[in-house]
């Protein structure tokens, strides 16, 4: 009965994901319910047995199946148990996933450049393999990660005409491989690797303007809190796709889609101090280059809530090079830290633990394991390159 779906709403001579899906949410309905009785018992056959299904329709896909292929990403990355459960982060799906894009990358579609990989931010292979790569990363095969990395980025002739062989990326890192890499900007430091020096000119007038306004960001938190969860006003959860353990919850206050968010950062009467404290501080904001942002999170303001007794998130990065990320611990950082780009930091209230700066194009992971909740304050500032770039009317450097 699963299977005599597969065929309904397909072309002639090809195959419907429809039928490969149901037969798998069949497996995660089971393995969830199984969870759920008094004993929480575990099968963890059930997802394989899913990624085992859908992975007999990959099996039968050529190069030229591209739209099928990106239809049987959106569907597996629409998976979910019969609770709303985060089924498509199980790690056999998730390395199903990066099977996908994989495909879809190499695929006819994008080597014609006719259709390529409509799921990533620039419509290209390489945005399908910066998400392979991630996914591979979440499922804990970092074998698979670093053999679509070096795909990536050795040199390659993508027609006849290319005279000289280019690769895919430019990614100068396996922890750095975001979508959106403008290879000229310049890192933050040789010696500090993804870390960027918090007394940087390009950063030390956000960084001196937090630490001297600290007391002030802290008491700001009462009032979120006391908004409740969700809406405009509430801190609200992220998707369980980049929490590996625990909750984590966001509330963005300003980025390159929405601008300042009004319910707590109206012009006329801002509620919060860190609205009053940051706008028009943010050095492409301030210089009117908000049309410039590469990805609205270019430049962002959030807090961050990670629950205790323990919450850890996934490899994630600020999805581009063009973004600094500042982390200022704002308070519950006594067991907490972070990961980037392979490097790992102590988050606390300690001088040098509280306020971290890193390239937004590296891996970031944060790990949470008090007895309260952990509450960072989010800066993302436009690169300084790129701010000198646009302010003198040269545009983005190449992508």
């Amino acid at each position: 009965q699963v299977f005599g779906q597969s065929s309904a709403g397909a072309a002639p001579g090809q195959p419907s994901p429809a039928g490969y899906v149901t037969a798998a949410r069949h497996y995660l309905d089971a393995y969830y319910e199984a969870r759920a009785l008094p004993g929480k018992l575990t099968l963890p056959f059930y997802p394989v047995a899913a990624a085992h299904v859908l992975g007999s329709l990959l099996d039968k896909l050529g190069a030229a199946d591209f739209q099928v292929l990106e239809d049987l990403y959106a569907a597996v990355s629409e998976l979910s148990g019969p609770s709303g459960e985060a089924a498509a982060a199980l790690a056999p799906l998730l390395g199903l996933r990066s099977r996908i894009l994989e495909m879809i990358a190499l695929g006819e579609g994008c080597r014609q450049g006719s259709r390529c990989c409509s799921m990533s931010l620039l419509t290209a292979a390489s945005g399908c393999l910066s998400m392979a790569i991630t996914l591979a990363k979440h499922a804990g095969d970092l074998g698979r990660a670093r053999a679509l990395y070096e795909l990536s980025v050795a040199p390659r002739a993508s027609s006849m005409q290319d005279r000289v062989p280019s690769p895919f990326a430019h990614w100068p890192s396996f922890w750095q491989s975001c979508q959106l890499f403008l290879p000229r900007l310049r890192p933050g430091s040789a010696m500090l690797g993804p870390w960027w020096d918090l007394m940087d000119p390009a950063l030390e007038p956000v960084t001196s303007l937090l630490r001297a306004s600290a007391a002030a960001l802290r008491a700001d938190l009462a009032p979120i809190l006391a908004a409740g969860p969700g809406g405009k006003r509430g801190l609200t959860a992220v998707p369980m796709a980049l929490v590996e353990r625990g909750r984590w919850e966001r509330l963005v206050l300003y980025d390159g889609t929405r601008g300042w968010n009004e319910a707590w950062c109206g012009a006329a009467r801002p509620a919060l101090q860190l609205c009053r404290l940051l706008r028009g501080k943010l050095p492409g904001e301030a210089r009117g280059l908000a049309r410039g942002y590469l990805h609205p999170g270019n430049e962002e303001v959030a807090i961050s809530r990670l629950l205790p007794p323990v919450t850890k998130l996934r490899a994630h990065s600020g999805e581009t090079n063009a973004r600094i990320s500042i982390d200022f611990v704002l308070t519950g950082a006594e067991a907490s830290s972070l990961h980037v780009g392979g490097q790992k930091r102590p988050l606390g209230p300690s001088p040098g633990q509280e306020m971290l700066a890193y390239d937004g194009c590296f891996d970031r992971e944060v790990t949470h394991e008090g007895a309260g909740a952990l509450f960072i304050l989010e800066v993302g500032v436009m690169h300084p390159s790129l701010v000198e770039a646009l302010s003198a009317g040269r545009g983005s450097p190449e992508l």
